[in-house]
């Protein structure tokens, strides 16, 4: 029995590990540093990558992921028109990494600046956010980029992986077998 569960684990590690073509699922996840946008912000910004995402074929889903796309931003210009209303005009450079949640290996990063105007800097942060397009050709890229080199990275990986989780379920600690998938 124990080695019939032994040989399910490895089966099931070694088809996650070893598929050429597979979906890798990349989650929204936020650093826990101070961003320049409020928590409550962050949906809107998490709903945006979201679409990025899925216009690339890459999927995500609100459990726990080894995989995240993380944005970070930082605001290169503000200016604040006077008169009513008032507005504030802001030149956001936003940067996304893919990455491994548990380790933070950087499988790619892409770079850009966008504009936004509001009547508050919240809001223009998130009117610059919302000029993201999720079809922009260099943004496919870039999460193409990151999903290819997380199946390489893996693939190369593959061996020692085995070798791990059949040292572990030997070991009978069947959980942290099934958790290296």
């Amino acid at each position: 029995m124990k080695r019939l569960l032994s040989l399910i684990i490895l089966a099931i590690i070694a088809l996650g590990i070893s598929a050429q073509k597979c979906s890798v699922p990349i989650a929204i996840a936020f650093k826990k540093e101070a961003q320049p946008i409020p928590e409550s912000s962050q949906r809107a910004v998490a709903a945006k990558l979201r679409q990025v995402l899925s216009a690339n074929g890459v999927s995500g889903s609100a459990g726990l992921q080894t995989f995240g796309l993380v944005p970070s931003f930082e605001i290169l210009d503000k200016s604040v028109t006077p008169g009513p209303p008032k507005q504030i005009a802001c030149k956001l450079l936003l940067s996304l990494n893919i990455l491994n949640l548990e380790d933070g290996v950087v499988f790619a990063s892409y770079s850009t600046e966008l504009n936004g105007a509001a009547t508050s800097e919240i809001a223009a942060i998130m009117d610059a956010v919302k000029r993201l397009a999720p079809k922009n050709n260099e943004l496919s890229a870039f999460v193409n980029q990151g999903h290819e080199r997380i199946i390489k990275y893996y693939n190369s990986k593959a061996e020692t992986t085995l070798a791990k989780a059949d040292m572990l379920t030997r070991t009978r600690k069947y959980d942290e077998a099934l958790a290296l998938r």
